[in-house]
């Protein structure tokens, strides 16, 4: 009797695992995301608020009226932020034309600037790891 209530428990448990499961989690972990709390925050904020979270992202204008300069390590002139919020402009074609996009960093932790971006408009998101190459929808 106990071996088949354990039994029962276990199927109970694998069928309820779906309700429980984080598509953005599984979807960072899929594209190699290593700030999963972070890329999960930003999604949130852009669905639920239309704009990036405040604190975490400032545009490449504004952090080069606080001192940063292209190719520096912005964390020298403003610490815990990444550069975000600037015109994507689709050149290549990779994302449906008649769009406007913007972009954020991902997985930025000071230094120079990595190839992970959150491109992203008032619809949808979409992420890139090698640059701009392809593009990843965003569940």
């Amino acid at each position: 009797m106990r071996r088949y209530f354990s039994l029962l428990l276990v199927l109970l448990l694998l069928a309820v695992r779906p309700a429980f499961a984080d598509p953005l989690a599984d979807f960072a972990a899929a594209e190699h995301i290593g700030d999963v709390g972070r890329f999960e925050a930003t999604i949130t904020a852009l669905r639920r608020d239309g704009h990036l979270p405040d604190g975490l992202y400032v545009t490449k204008n504004a952090a080069e009226r606080k001192g940063w300069h292209p190719g520096q390590d912005l964390c020298a002139v403003l610490p815990g932020e990444s550069i975000g919020g600037d015109l994507f402009d689709n050149r290549e074609g990779r994302l449906p034309r008649g769009a406007t996009y913007h972009e954020a960093d991902l997985d930025y932790h000071c230094g120079h600037r990595a190839a992970k971006r959150l491109v992203y408009n008032a619809e949808r998101q979409w992420v890139t790891i090698d640059h701009y190459r392809s593009f990843q929808p965003v569940p």
